[in-house]
């Protein structure tokens, strides 16, 4: 079943997944007419783990990805619409289980179902610059690398080069993870253009990144000269708290 916390999967899936709506009051007027009161700001998930038992690693895992953190990106599937759904969950920590032992002596936990209660937290418009300052002499990936404290996605790409350098070529960059491409069509620095922006870049379709992701910047191509520098990219995101 599809279950992440901040976009990391957990070593034991769950077996059932409750989604359990805001409750509400209803309250009768004199008049027979009826008020009902909404409680709550969103639902609450529970997330059921382990019919035959829950494996140590799992709780481990868990208070591990919680990281001493009370809110968190929580996607799941939704099991009637087949859609996955994100949203910023209170997960409790999960270190006072009852322990128990399974037939071959291995330590396991009773059944676990944790509770988690949606969160209303606005998501955060920011800008994350990778900023590499001196001359560009050599191509290469990683040359400048951020690790990224919340997930997200990334909304738009812009860039300024001090010097765009001579020589035949231009300086062309690319941004990823380590595993993926940010841009479908990489980030040019052309010499003949003199304005010193970066053009053609184009971003993939999703270009999410998640907690603990280290975003990097690719230099791809340098001009023939190699002299090239001072360079900034800056990428325009939504942060999902």
């Amino acid at each position: 079943m599809y279950f992440r916390i901040d976009g990391l999967e957990l070593i034991q899936e769950p077996e059932a997944i409750d989604i359990i709506p805001p409750g509400s009051q209803t309250f009768t007027t004199s008049g027979g007419r009826r008020i009902i009161l909404q409680e709550g700001i969103g639902s609450t998930l529970n997330v059921a783990f382990g019919k035959d038992g829950v494996l140590q690693e799992l709780i481990e895992d868990l208070n591990k990805k919680r990281a001493n953190v009370g809110v968190h990106l929580i996607s799941f599937e939704d099991a009637f619409c087949r859609r996955i759904v994100h949203i910023n969950g209170n997960v409790p920590p999960a270190s006072l289980i009852s322990q128990g032992y399974e037939s071959s002596g291995r330590l396991t936990y009773s059944d676990l179902t944790l509770t988690i209660p949606q969160v209303e937290l606005p998501s955060l418009l920011t800008v994350l610059e990778l900023n590499y300052p001196g001359t560009l002499a050599t191509t290469g990936d990683g040359k400048v690398k951020l690790e990224a404290t919340a997930p997200g996605r990334i909304l738009g790409v812009d860039g300024f080069i001090g010097n765009l350098g001579s020589g035949g070529g231009q300086t062309k960059i690319q941004i990823s993870n380590g595993l993926t491409d940010y841009l479908s069509t990489r980030g040019d620095f052309i010499i003949a253009s003199g304005t010193n922006l970066m053009e053609n870049q184009v971003l993939i379709s999703s270009p999410d990144f998640y907690r603990g992701d280290i975003i990097e910047l690719d230099v791809d191509e340098i001009p023939g000269n190699s002299d090239s520098a001072n360079l900034s990219v800056y990428l325009w995101c939504l942060l999902f708290r």
